[in-house]
Order: structure tokens, then C-alpha cells, then sequence
């Protein structure tokens, strides 16, 4: 209700991967929206004169969003999607190497077992996934944007013993050498055009907290 009281929604375009697209496109509809497309697995849409995407489909509704501007490799939106040596492997060959990533750096869900161990694993294996696809697609930067999230509920409130801080991944990342930047809030746009060599660009500031907020380190 929200965003149709923000927008028109018969002059909005919905895009979303293949997989399960209609349940999602039905949903829509009795919201008001008319126009839908389907976004098949690694191919590329045009969307506008110099910018394309592409999704990487993966299980029943997880996907990750590349996006190509004026034909080079801009970004790779991970953000919670499970992507293995052979996902990246594919990405790389079909599209080569992207170099900025969203990424998520912390759990997102709760499968059902309550066994600290298995969730502490969970959580330290985050970290570790983030690692991976930032060496596997030869990424210049990984940007930590997905988990800034505290579970409130109670069946789920136990989760923020086992969620990482962007402390927690800034500790992983300066260990391995890697870049990273932590976007400020309500922080600039950053114009497609600047992203070339992210190491030179104004528009990424690292951002430092001199002591954790509380709710982060919950």
C-alpha cells in the first residue's frame, strides 16, 4: 500500500528472475501494477540505453543482480544469495569480473534448530562466504549493506547472540588485505560514471565507528 500511494503503479515496469515469477506477478497485480517481466537466468536485459542486467537464479527464489553500464562490468548485488566455487566460477566466464559487490555479513534466518554450535558456525561461515566471492570474482571492493537488522521477536530474539557486526566483518576483511567500504547513512548517490578504478574514488568513504552501538553488538 505503501509504495502505491508513493507511485503510479501503471507506469511501473515489475522485473523478477523466472523462478516463481507469476506467484509474485499475482501478488502484484491485486496491488495495482500492470507491467511484468520475466527475468531469465544469466541473460542480459537492456533497461535503458547504457545500462543492462542480468540475474543469477539460484534454488526456488534467491538471485543475484549484475548491472553492466555502458558495456563494463559495474555491480554484483549478492546481497543473501548462496553462491558457491561453481556459481562464481559461471559468473565469472559468462560476464568476467564485476568490481564493486553487495554482500550480506551476518544471518538472515533461522531454519529451525536450536543447536548453538550449528548457528555459530552459521554465523563465522557468513564471514567467510563473503570472503570467498570477494577472491573467486576478483572483486576491486565489497560493500557489507545487507544484515543491518536486531530480531525482536520471541521466537527469534536468541538469533542476536549469533549475528555478526560490520565490526566483526571490518576485523575479516583488514585481516585478509581486502577492500571494503561501509556506506554512511543517507550518504550521497554515487554516479555510475565514477565507478572505474574504485580505489581512486571520491564517492567511497570508509566509515569508522569509534565504539559499537548498542543494538549492533546486541
Amino acid at each position: 500500500k505503501y509504495l502505491c500511494d508513493k507511485i503510479d503503479p501503471s507506469e511501473v515496469t515489475i522485473l523478477f528472475q523466472k523462478t516463481n515469477s507469476e506467484k509474485v506477478f499475482d501478488s502484484l497485480k491485486k496491488m495495482g501494477f500492470e507491467k511484468f517481466q520475466s527475468l531469465k537466468h544469466l541473460e542480459k536485459y537492456r533497461i535503458a540505453p547504457d545500462l543492462e542486467i542480468f540475474v543469477y537464479a539460484h534454488r526456488h527464489l534467491d538471485s543475484s543482480l549484475g548491472i553492466i553500464y555502458k558495456g563494463n562490468n559495474k555491480i554484483l548485488n549478492i546481497n543473501d544469495t548462496e553462491l558457491n566455487d561453481n556459481d562464481c566460477k559461471k559468473i565469472l566466464s559468462e560476464f568476467g569480473s564485476f568490481p564493486i559487490l553487495l554482500n550480506q555479513f551476518s544471518i538472515a534466518g533461522f531454519e529451525g534448530v536450536y543447536d548453538k554450535k550449528i548457528l555459530h558456525n552459521q554465523k563465522t561461515e557468513v564471514i567467510k562466504k563473503t570472503i570467498r566471492h570477494h577472491k573467486m570474482l576478483r572483486a576491486d571492493i565489497t560493500i557489507p549493506f545487507a544484515s543491518f537488522m536486531y530480531f525482536c521477536c520471541h521466537d527469534n530474539k536468541f538469533l542476536n547472540s549469533f549475528s555478526n557486526t560490520i565490526f566483526d566483518f571490518k576485523e575479516a576483511f583488514d585481516k585478509q588485505n581486502m577492500k571494503y567500504a561501509i556506506i554512511k547513512l543517507n550518504s550521497d548517490k554515487i554516479p555510475l560514471d565514477k565507478i572505474n578504478k574504485v580505489d581512486d574514488s571520491e564517492y567511497f568513504k570508509e566509515l569508522y565507528f569509534e565504539k559499537p552501538h548498542k543494538m549492533l553488538k546486541s
